[in-house]
């Protein structure tokens, strides 16, 4: 298990193993240049989405785990008992929301499209 600091070092040495650049790595996943870069150096955002984690993993053929952080990784041993949302505005994460399923266990969550 890692901490954010370690996740993304780990991701460092994968991107330099593979001989990639940040900003191969970022363009290749759809990102802007210097998405990766700003996710390893200033740890923004603080995590990578799971689409773009997926992304990664897949390009730098390692194991998607090793980019998940130990509070992610409980969340989904604990069986997913919260669920992380993404606030995205115009293509761009702003924000995240967790939600304890639990409370909500009778009720259809809706994705509304502004």
């Amino acid at each position: 298990m890692s901490n954010f600091e370690e996740v993304r070092e780990k991701l460092k040495e994968a991107i330099e193993n593979n001989g990639f650049s940040c900003r191969d790595v970022s363009l290749r996943i759809g990102r802007k240049d210097s998405y990766i870069q700003q996710y390893i150096k200033y740890g923004f955002p603080k995590r990578l989405s799971e689409i773009d984690r997926k992304k990664v993993a897949e390009l730098l053929k390692i194991d998607e785990e090793l980019l998940i952080d130990d509070e992610l990784m409980e969340s989904k041993e604990e069986g997913l008992k919260k669920v992380l949302f993404e606030v995205v505005r115009d293509g761009k994460v702003i924000g995240e929301l967790k939600v304890d399923v639990k409370q909500y266990e009778d009720v259809d969550i809706l994705m509304r499209k502004k």
